[in-house]
Protein backbone atom coordinates (compact mmCIF):
# COMPACT_ATOMS: atom_id res chain seq x y z
CA UNK A 1 0.00 0.00 0.00
CA UNK A 2 1.28 3.77 -0.65
CA UNK A 3 2.15 5.51 1.90
CA UNK A 4 -0.36 8.31 3.29
CA UNK A 5 1.35 11.86 2.15
CA UNK A 6 3.18 14.10 4.95
CA UNK A 7 0.59 16.86 5.64
CA UNK A 8 1.72 20.20 7.19
CA UNK A 9 -0.24 20.82 10.34
CA UNK A 10 -1.73 24.17 10.40
CA UNK A 11 -1.37 27.12 12.45
CA UNK A 12 -4.50 26.47 14.52
CA UNK A 13 -3.99 22.56 14.69
CA UNK A 14 -5.46 19.42 13.66
CA UNK A 15 -8.53 17.88 15.24
CA UNK A 16 -9.96 14.74 14.43
CA UNK A 17 -13.04 14.42 16.61
CA UNK A 18 -16.23 11.91 15.87
CA UNK A 19 -14.07 11.08 12.98
CA UNK A 20 -13.19 7.32 10.94
CA UNK A 21 -10.04 6.93 9.41
CA UNK A 22 -9.24 4.46 6.67
CA UNK A 23 -5.60 4.34 7.08
CA UNK A 24 -3.48 6.59 9.40
CA UNK A 25 -2.56 9.93 8.42
CA UNK A 26 0.83 11.37 8.54
CA UNK A 27 2.11 15.29 9.55
CA UNK A 28 5.18 16.97 10.19
CA UNK A 29 5.43 18.61 13.73
CA UNK A 30 8.21 20.52 15.28
CA UNK A 31 10.67 19.25 13.02
CA UNK A 32 9.61 15.86 13.69
CA UNK A 33 6.63 13.49 12.27
CA UNK A 34 3.22 12.77 14.09
CA UNK A 35 0.85 9.88 12.93
CA UNK A 36 -2.57 9.69 13.75
CA UNK A 37 -5.28 6.85 13.61
CA UNK A 38 -8.94 7.00 15.07
CA UNK A 39 -11.80 4.88 14.26
CA UNK A 40 -14.95 3.96 15.55
CA UNK A 41 -15.45 0.52 17.58
CA UNK A 42 -15.85 -2.13 15.16
CA UNK A 43 -18.91 -4.61 14.82
CA UNK A 44 -21.53 -1.83 15.63
CA UNK A 45 -23.03 -0.56 12.59
CA UNK A 46 -23.88 3.32 12.93
CA UNK A 47 -21.80 3.97 15.94
CA UNK A 48 -20.03 7.24 16.56
CA UNK A 49 -16.44 7.44 17.52
CA UNK A 50 -16.60 8.83 20.99
CA UNK A 51 -12.86 9.36 20.63
CA UNK A 52 -11.51 12.59 19.77
CA UNK A 53 -7.33 14.19 19.31
CA UNK A 54 -5.77 16.85 18.66
CA UNK A 55 -2.14 18.22 17.35
CA UNK A 56 -2.13 21.26 18.34
CA UNK A 57 1.28 23.67 17.86
CA UNK A 58 2.23 26.46 20.39
CA UNK A 59 5.16 28.28 18.25
CA UNK A 60 8.13 27.04 16.40
CA UNK A 61 9.49 24.74 19.12
CA UNK A 62 6.89 23.31 21.21
CA UNK A 63 3.06 21.70 20.71
CA UNK A 64 0.94 19.46 22.49
CA UNK A 65 -0.44 16.11 21.43
CA UNK A 66 -4.31 15.00 23.10
CA UNK A 67 -6.59 12.43 23.27
CA UNK A 68 -9.90 12.30 24.39
CA UNK A 69 -11.57 9.04 25.13
CA UNK A 70 -15.73 9.78 26.05
CA UNK A 71 -16.68 7.44 28.54
CA UNK A 72 -18.77 4.29 27.34
CA UNK A 73 -21.95 3.86 28.91
CA UNK A 74 -22.35 7.60 30.41
CA UNK A 75 -24.81 10.27 27.77
CA UNK A 76 -22.96 12.22 25.63
CA UNK A 77 -19.14 10.37 26.47
CA UNK A 78 -17.98 11.96 22.80
CA UNK A 79 -19.31 15.04 23.43
CA UNK A 80 -17.28 15.29 26.70
CA UNK A 81 -14.17 14.28 24.45
CA UNK A 82 -14.91 16.73 21.81
CA UNK A 83 -15.44 19.30 24.61
CA UNK A 84 -12.40 18.73 26.57
CA UNK A 85 -10.14 18.49 23.77
CA UNK A 86 -11.42 22.22 22.37
CA UNK A 87 -11.04 23.68 25.43
CA UNK A 88 -7.35 23.12 25.72
CA UNK A 89 -7.05 24.45 22.28
CA UNK A 90 -8.88 27.48 23.22
CA UNK A 91 -6.77 27.31 26.00
CA UNK A 92 -3.90 27.60 24.13
CA UNK A 93 -4.66 30.27 21.82
CA UNK A 94 -5.63 32.36 24.96
CA UNK A 95 -2.68 31.46 26.27
CA UNK A 96 -0.14 32.58 23.81
CA UNK A 97 -2.07 36.21 24.15
CA UNK A 98 -2.02 36.55 27.66
CA UNK A 99 2.20 34.85 27.43
CA UNK A 100 1.79 31.92 29.53
CA UNK A 101 3.42 29.32 30.23
CA UNK A 102 2.29 26.06 27.69
CA UNK A 103 1.99 23.81 30.83
CA UNK A 104 -0.19 26.41 32.64
CA UNK A 105 -2.52 26.64 29.35
CA UNK A 106 -2.59 23.04 29.17
CA UNK A 107 -3.70 22.62 33.16
CA UNK A 108 -6.33 25.47 32.30
CA UNK A 109 -7.75 23.87 29.23
CA UNK A 110 -8.55 20.49 31.21
CA UNK A 111 -9.93 22.26 33.78
CA UNK A 112 -12.03 24.83 32.10
CA UNK A 113 -12.90 21.60 29.97
CA UNK A 114 -13.97 19.72 33.01
CA UNK A 115 -16.13 22.81 34.06
CA UNK A 116 -17.72 23.13 30.54
CA UNK A 117 -18.72 18.85 30.62
CA UNK A 118 -20.27 19.23 33.96
CA UNK A 119 -21.91 22.60 33.19
CA UNK A 120 -23.41 20.40 30.58
CA UNK A 121 -25.21 18.43 32.67
CA UNK A 122 -25.88 15.02 30.98
CA UNK A 123 -23.46 13.02 33.79
CA UNK A 124 -21.11 12.86 30.77
CA UNK A 125 -16.90 11.93 31.41
CA UNK A 126 -14.10 11.56 29.51
CA UNK A 127 -10.51 10.39 29.75
CA UNK A 128 -7.66 12.92 28.69
CA UNK A 129 -4.17 12.43 27.74
CA UNK A 130 -1.48 14.94 26.82
CA UNK A 131 2.01 15.02 25.43
CA UNK A 132 3.55 18.38 26.18
CA UNK A 133 6.40 18.80 23.95
CA UNK A 134 8.98 21.52 23.97
CA UNK A 135 12.11 21.07 22.13
CA UNK A 136 13.33 17.36 22.51
CA UNK A 137 11.76 17.51 26.33
CA UNK A 138 8.57 15.69 26.76
CA UNK A 139 5.82 15.89 29.82
CA UNK A 140 2.82 14.48 30.37
CA UNK A 141 -0.42 15.05 31.59
CA UNK A 142 -3.52 13.04 31.82
CA UNK A 143 -6.68 12.02 33.57
CA UNK A 144 -8.04 8.65 33.55
CA UNK A 145 -7.05 5.87 31.74
CA UNK A 146 -5.97 7.31 28.35
CA UNK A 147 -1.83 7.30 28.37
CA UNK A 148 1.25 8.05 27.47
CA UNK A 149 4.31 6.16 26.50
CA UNK A 150 7.70 6.95 25.46
CA UNK A 151 10.29 4.24 24.64
CA UNK A 152 13.58 3.96 22.87
CA UNK A 153 14.64 2.45 19.44
CA UNK A 154 16.09 -0.42 21.45
CA UNK A 155 13.16 -0.99 23.98
CA UNK A 156 14.08 1.45 26.99
CA UNK A 157 10.78 2.02 28.64
CA UNK A 158 11.23 5.96 29.45
CA UNK A 159 7.71 6.06 30.40
CA UNK A 160 4.03 4.59 30.65
CA UNK A 161 1.61 6.45 32.65
CA UNK A 162 -0.39 5.19 35.15
CA UNK A 163 -3.67 5.10 34.46
CA UNK A 164 -6.17 6.11 37.15
CA UNK A 165 -8.39 2.83 37.95
CA UNK A 166 -7.90 0.38 40.68
CA UNK A 167 -6.32 -2.07 38.81
CA UNK A 168 -3.95 0.26 37.24
CA UNK A 169 -2.57 1.36 40.60
CA UNK A 170 -2.25 -2.48 41.37
CA UNK A 171 -0.36 -2.83 38.74
CA UNK A 172 2.04 0.22 39.91
CA UNK A 173 2.16 -1.69 43.18
CA UNK A 174 3.15 -4.43 42.06
CA UNK A 175 0.14 -6.93 42.91
CA UNK A 176 -0.50 -7.55 39.46
CA UNK A 177 1.60 -8.54 36.62
CA UNK A 178 0.26 -7.02 33.11
CA UNK A 179 -1.66 -10.16 31.87
CA UNK A 180 -3.32 -10.22 35.08
CA UNK A 181 -4.05 -6.58 34.83
CA UNK A 182 -5.16 -6.86 31.29
CA UNK A 183 -8.02 -9.56 31.77
CA UNK A 184 -8.89 -8.40 35.43
CA UNK A 185 -12.60 -8.46 35.63
CA UNK A 186 -12.79 -4.65 36.94
CA UNK A 187 -10.09 -3.11 33.75
CA UNK A 188 -12.93 -1.12 33.19
CA UNK A 189 -13.74 0.89 36.32
CA UNK A 190 -11.91 4.23 36.70
CA UNK A 191 -11.81 6.60 38.99
CA UNK A 192 -10.62 9.95 37.80
CA UNK A 193 -12.46 11.29 34.79
CA UNK A 194 -12.71 14.79 33.34
CA UNK A 195 -16.36 15.53 34.14
CA UNK A 196 -16.44 15.29 37.70
CA UNK A 197 -16.03 17.16 40.93
CA UNK A 198 -12.89 15.73 42.32
CA UNK A 199 -11.08 15.65 38.83
CA UNK A 200 -7.35 15.61 39.31
CA UNK A 201 -4.75 16.20 36.69
CA UNK A 202 -1.01 14.36 37.04
CA UNK A 203 1.00 16.20 35.90
CA UNK A 204 4.52 14.06 35.00
CA UNK A 205 8.16 15.30 34.80
CA UNK A 206 9.73 16.19 31.99
CA UNK A 207 11.81 13.61 30.18
CA UNK A 208 14.07 14.29 27.68
CA UNK A 209 14.27 12.52 24.38
CA UNK A 210 16.96 10.94 22.05
CA UNK A 211 16.54 11.19 18.50
CA UNK A 212 14.47 7.73 17.53
CA UNK A 213 12.80 7.77 20.53
CA UNK A 214 8.56 7.32 20.42
CA UNK A 215 5.91 9.32 21.73
CA UNK A 216 2.94 7.56 21.99
CA UNK A 217 -0.54 8.98 22.98
CA UNK A 218 -3.39 6.53 22.97
CA UNK A 219 -7.06 5.54 24.38
CA UNK A 220 -7.28 2.76 25.94
CA UNK A 221 -8.71 0.83 22.82
CA UNK A 222 -4.98 0.29 22.50
CA UNK A 223 -4.05 -0.25 26.21
CA UNK A 224 -7.11 -3.41 26.70
CA UNK A 225 -5.85 -5.23 23.66
CA UNK A 226 -1.78 -5.27 23.89
CA UNK A 227 -0.08 -5.77 27.09
CA UNK A 228 2.37 -2.81 27.09
CA UNK A 229 5.32 -4.67 26.30
CA UNK A 230 3.79 -5.91 23.34
CA UNK A 231 2.87 -2.33 23.09
CA UNK A 232 6.77 -1.26 23.14
CA UNK A 233 7.34 -3.72 20.72
CA UNK A 234 5.17 -2.91 17.95
CA UNK A 235 5.93 1.36 18.01
CA UNK A 236 9.75 1.09 19.22
CA UNK A 237 11.10 1.36 15.18
CA UNK A 238 9.98 1.30 11.57
CA UNK A 239 8.76 4.07 9.57
CA UNK A 240 5.93 5.78 11.77
CA UNK A 241 2.89 5.34 8.91
CA UNK A 242 3.93 1.75 8.50
CA UNK A 243 3.94 1.31 12.32
CA UNK A 244 0.75 2.73 13.01
CA UNK A 245 -0.91 0.86 9.92
CA UNK A 246 0.07 -2.42 11.63
CA UNK A 247 -0.69 -1.23 15.03
CA UNK A 248 -4.01 -0.36 14.12
CA UNK A 249 -4.97 -3.42 11.41
CA UNK A 250 -3.87 -5.87 14.74
CA UNK A 251 -5.86 -4.09 17.61
CA UNK A 252 -9.12 -4.24 15.35
CA UNK A 253 -8.24 -7.95 14.49
CA UNK A 254 -7.79 -8.50 18.49
CA UNK A 255 -11.07 -6.43 18.73
CA UNK A 256 -13.38 -8.59 16.44
CA UNK A 257 -12.05 -12.18 17.27
CA UNK A 258 -10.92 -13.79 20.46
CA UNK A 259 -8.06 -15.78 20.31
CA UNK A 260 -6.90 -17.82 24.01
CA UNK A 261 -4.56 -16.13 25.40
CA UNK A 262 -4.89 -12.87 23.90
CA UNK A 263 -6.70 -9.72 25.49
CA UNK A 264 -9.78 -8.51 23.00
CA UNK A 265 -11.93 -5.45 24.17
CA UNK A 266 -13.91 -4.04 21.37
CA UNK A 267 -13.62 0.02 21.68
CA UNK A 268 -13.25 3.05 19.65
CA UNK A 269 -9.62 3.27 19.05
CA UNK A 270 -7.42 6.48 18.84
CA UNK A 271 -3.72 7.20 19.18
CA UNK A 272 -0.74 9.57 18.11
CA UNK A 273 2.96 8.54 17.03
CA UNK A 274 5.46 11.37 17.09
CA UNK A 275 9.17 10.68 16.54
CA UNK A 276 11.66 13.97 17.16
CA UNK A 277 13.23 13.52 13.98
CA UNK A 278 11.48 13.17 10.52
CA UNK A 279 12.16 10.07 8.43
CA UNK A 280 14.62 11.02 5.68
CA UNK A 281 13.33 11.44 1.98
CA UNK A 282 14.94 8.58 0.04
CA UNK A 283 17.24 9.02 -2.54
CA UNK A 284 16.67 9.58 -6.23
Amino acid sequence: MKPPPVEPVPPEGVMLVAADLEQPRCFSFLGGEVVAFTRPCPGVDGRTNEDACAILPWDGKSGVLVVADGVGGLPAGGDAARITIRAIRDALTAGRRDEIELRDAVLRGIDEGNRKVLADGRGAATTVAVAQIRGRRVRSIHVGDSGVVITGQRGRVKLMTVFHSPVGYAMEAGLLDEEEAIQHEERHLVSNLVGTEDMRIELGSAIELAARDTVLVASDGLFDNFLPTEIVEKVRKGGLATVAGTLAREVHGRMEKEVAGQPSKPDDLSFLLFRPIAAAAPSA
